[in-house]
């Protein structure tokens, strides 16, 4: 019993976090298209910018890290 309770945790933990990483993807874009900017520097030309690869970890992170030090 205790390792279904384990796993369920282990998994309701992912999804939070892929989902705060997916918003965060979305929010960034949201803003880049209200700015009409196409990309965010000038390290990677046409990806988007160094920001447009980081921005899913810029929120998914510190909600994952909240989420495992409130519920551990």
């Amino acid at each position: 019993m205790g390792l279904v309770s384990i796993n369920l945790h282990i998994i309701l933990f992912v999804l939070v976090t892929s989902m705060a990483s997916q918003i965060g993807d979305i929010f960034i874009s949201f803003v880049k298209r209200k700015a009409k900017v196409k990309d965010t520097g000038k390290l990677l030309p046409g990806h988007g910018g160094l920001l447009d690869r980081l921005d899913g970890i810029l929120l998914g992170v510190p909600v994952g890290v909240f989420i495992f030090y409130i519920f551990s």
